[in-house]
């Protein structure tokens, strides 16, 4: 007989981390200082290998005297189409869920299978990722905005990704990753090549420099190109990196965000959760955060950073309103 015990039946569980959580709700409070280091307080970082970027695991246990079991997790209440674990142990930690949903999970080994007992995962945004030897990797789903929310599991932000072990390599096809945006340029690359690329994920390289830099001449046909990759259907699950996930991958997300209708605290929170990770602080007042935002500003016209987005990229770098709408259609629901 097999008894489950964690997680309770009809609970409900964070996926981020006390200090992602404690992060987040400073962030959003605290007052806009014009200080360019004025971050959040992390008592717990002691140094910048300190990783927080890594989201907090579901943890299951049981009661059961079988040597193996197999740990079914599912959406659907009669458990089809589910998650399989296998373990020798009567527990397991499993990442990478999806927030906001209702699980269902039971246990089975050679001796039968236990009752089904269900939890749900908080609307705690964003949803943090774990792959192994990497970081500060999230989900740009979850939002909520205007006309509903973006979808998870589409689209994601990360750190470099050439570090991935072979079990960082099994949970990128896990999440299903199909193309991967390479956004540094040739020189910044590692002389590893593209990990993913090896490992069957096709690789775009679109290389732009942050910030004020994403808004120049130079870097209007990569932009393009991006948007035009991100409005074809058949390219996601879309993952999109530079070296630390932070500038040149913040500024694709701040354009992308805001064009789906993020509000604009969520946005600036997302590009500081940076300085949970191994790759060092980001805040919105550097001096580089600062100008890009100013110059974006000054190139556009519009009453807020969605309409000075909408703005930039169909007057200024040419991609089309339709464009724009097949991007909104495949990464948004009501």
């Amino acid at each position: 007989m097999i008894t489950l015990l964690t997680p309770q039946n009809n609970s409900q569980l964070s996926l981020q981390t006390e200090q992602q959580r404690e992060f987040i709700f400073w962030d959003v409070h605290r007052t806009l200082s014009k200080d360019p280091w004025d971050i959040p307080v992390m008592k717990q970082k002691q140094s910048e290998k300190d990783d927080f970027s890594v989201p907090a695991p579901v943890e299951f246990s049981w009661e059961g005297d079988a040597s193996s079991y197999t740990l079914l997790i599912s959406e659907c209440e009669d458990l089809s189409s589910p998650i399989k674990i296998e373990v020798s142990e009567n527990k397991a930690s499993v990442y990478n869920l999806c927030i906001g949903r209702t699980y269902y999970w039971a246990v089975s080994s050679q001796n039968g299978i236990s009752q089904t007992f269900s939890f749900n995962t908080a609307w705690d945004i964003p949803r943090f990722i774990k792959i192994d030897g990497m970081t500060n990797i999230r989900d740009l789903g979850g939002y909520k905005i205007p006309s509903g929310r973006i979808k998870q599991g589409l689209l994601y932000r990360s750190a470099e990704v050439e570090f991935a072990t072979p079990d960082g390599i099994k949970t990128i096809h896990d999440l299903g990753i199909k193309t991967e945006i390479e956004l540094r340029f040739e020189e910044y690359e590692s002389d590893r090549g593209s990990v993913l690329e090896q490992h069957g994920v096709k690789l775009k390289k679109l290389p732009i420099h942050a910030y004020g830099g994403c808004f120049s001449e130079p870097a209007k046909p990569f932009v393009k190109q991006i948007f035009e990759l991100l409005a074809d259907e058949s390219n996601y699950p879309v993952l999109f990196h530079c070296a630390a996930g932070a500038d040149r991958t913040g500024s694709i997300a701040f354009l992308i965000e805001a064009v789906l209708g993020v509000y604009y605290k969520q946005m600036r929170t997302d590009y500081e959760l940076t300085c949970l990770s191994t790759t060092g602080n980001r805040t919105r007042n550097e001096n580089d955060a600062a100008w890009g935002l100013q110059y974006l500003e000054e190139l556009c016209v519009g009453d807020n950073w969605q309409e000075l987005v909408y703005d930039f990229l169909t007057r200024i770098v040419g991609i089309s309103p339709e464009t724009i709408e097949s991007m909104r259609r495949i990464l948004t629901a009501k």
